[in-house]
């Protein structure tokens, strides 16, 4: 991950104007002497609500960097900017669909910062109660399927970033303070991660969750062409042999929508459903004697719901697998159909290799596609060409329609795809090299849109 830095600060003003003295009894050590086992062997801080000996609070007060409320209030400003202007690139997870998370995710990182300085204001650690939201937003990403671990370093990567870009943005002065509040930063990251990884432990036992787990488990075997045997545990119902691999990529839109619709394909009677970076995707059982249902009903009785919402953008890429050997290969040409729906933004929601056979062939020629996209490199910088381009080629080649539409005589439409011919190679005019420069601008789409099978 590569963090660009901060090329401005909020403040003119060094914030190490309001830092003290420490206090005679506070560790001379510097953060970076602090060693591992000094780490390992530090008592997890109480709650606000708890009761403790009045010897360790003042002993909990002492290790607390004394800085005015002004520096605070400064340091604070300058670490909600660097979360909002940073929060698209710090690490979000690996498993989970960015477009349904990222709006949590910044949520979560400013709450982070709130009660970090509250901390710092008062030096009492946040209690239970004030950690519950974040404890429940990091256990709802382990319930996604999102690995603990993962969840915990996300908490360790956020804070460096955070600290390194508002020390590179700083003076001096700042930098130093920054040292001052690391021991507590410490101490912050002990305490969150501790409570999430204890609920996230909790809620392991819940019945819901494990039979979530057993799915995700299920699905990963099918989709990699293992076997994952006949029974899914507590189950009445055997495991499959045929199904509709759906294979769903997001764009723009709410993530409260996608999230909905995608509890509706996960509530489907037999469904497996397993979350990725991009999207999620699903095996919906299918009938092995109903030879023409190339769209499950589970997904097309959704599609009146969702295709029209402008707040949910969606696509589909769907392909069937007769028999469980055939998933690998059905789910790999799903992938292809979904991200070319993603990449030409296709009104049409659900995807089918019976509606994309060229764009299909595009997509998976590799280097062949890149250097089709290359012909319409000539009219990058003649605009006025390029748009007439697109306009005869939505026209079905239709010179006079192209011409109503840009307002201009046919004529000027007549000259200017012969400028096309002489910079292309290709005579828009023919049949022959209409298709082709259809088939080019088609590749270029697929380019743009950064296609990822």
């Amino acid at each position: 991950m590569r963090i660009k830095p901060c090329k401005a600060r909020s403040c003119d003003q060094p914030i190490r104007a309001g830092l003290q003295t420490r206090k005679d009894d506070e560790d001379p050590r510097t953060p970076a002497a602090i060693s591992t086992d000094t780490l390992r062997t530090t008592a997890p801080p109480r709650s606000m609500g708890a009761r403790t000996d009045p010897a360790t609070e003042r002993r909990k007060c002492a290790m607390q960097p004394q800085i005015s409320e002004t520096a605070l209030a400064m340091l604070h400003d300058r670490a909600i900017a660097v979360v909002d202007r940073f929060a698209a690139e710090l690490p979000l997870y690996e498993a989970l669909p960015q477009s349904l998370i990222e709006g949590d995710f910044l949520r979560g990182s400013r709450l982070n910062v709130e009660l970090f300085f509250a901390y710092l204001r008062t030096g009492r650690l946040p209690d239970e109660s004030d950690t519950e939201e974040i404890v429940k937003l990091a256990v709802a990403r382990v319930r996604d399927g999102a690995p603990l671990a993962e969840v915990l370093n996300n908490y360790r990567i956020g804070a460096f970033v955070l600290r390194s870009q508002l020390a590179e943005s700083g003076s001096a002065e700042d930098v130093e303070l920054l040292r001052e509040i690391t021991e507590p930063l410490i101490q912050y990251l002990l305490t969150v991660t501790g409570r999430i990884a204890v609920a996230a432990a909790d809620g392991a036992h819940d019945p819901g969750w494990e039979q979530r787990e057993r799915l995700r488990v299920v699905a990963d075997a099918l989709l990699n062409g293992t076997d994952p045997g006949e029974w899914l545990p507590g189950s009445p119902t055997p495991i499959g042999t045929a199904f509709h691999i759906v294979v769903f990529r997001v764009g723009e839109g709410d993530p409260a929508a996608l999230t909905e619709l995608r509890n509706a394909i996960d509530a489907a009677a037999g469904s497996f459903v397993r979350m990725d970076r991009r999207g999620w995707t699903a095996l919906l059982p299918c009938d092995t004697a109903a030879v023409g249902d190339e769209v499950p009903s589970a997904l097309s009785d959704l599609v009146p719901k969702f295709a029209a919402r402008t707040d949910c953008g969606w696509w589909a890429g769907v392909a069937r697998a007769g028999t469980r050997a055939e998933i690998p290969a059905a789910f790999a040409q799903a992938r292809v159909l979904a991200e070319l729906g993603r990449c030409l933004e296709r009104a049409e929601r659900i995807c089918l290799l019976r509606d994309l056979p060229l764009e299909y062939t595009l997509a998976r020629s590799g280097a062949a596609c890149a250097d089709l996209a290359a012909v319409l490199n000539p009219l990058d910088d003649q605009p006025q060409l390029a748009q007439t381009l697109d306009l005869y080629l939505d026209t079905d080649f239709n010179q006079l329609a192209t011409a109503r539409a840009l307002y201009v005589h046919r004529n000027t439409v007549t000259y200017r795809l012969s400028r096309i011919h002489e910079l292309t190679g290709f005579d828009p005019a023919s049949t022959a090299g209409a298709v082709q420069l259809a088939a080019a601008r088609t590749a270029r789409r697929i380019q743009g849109g950064h296609f990822t099978e």
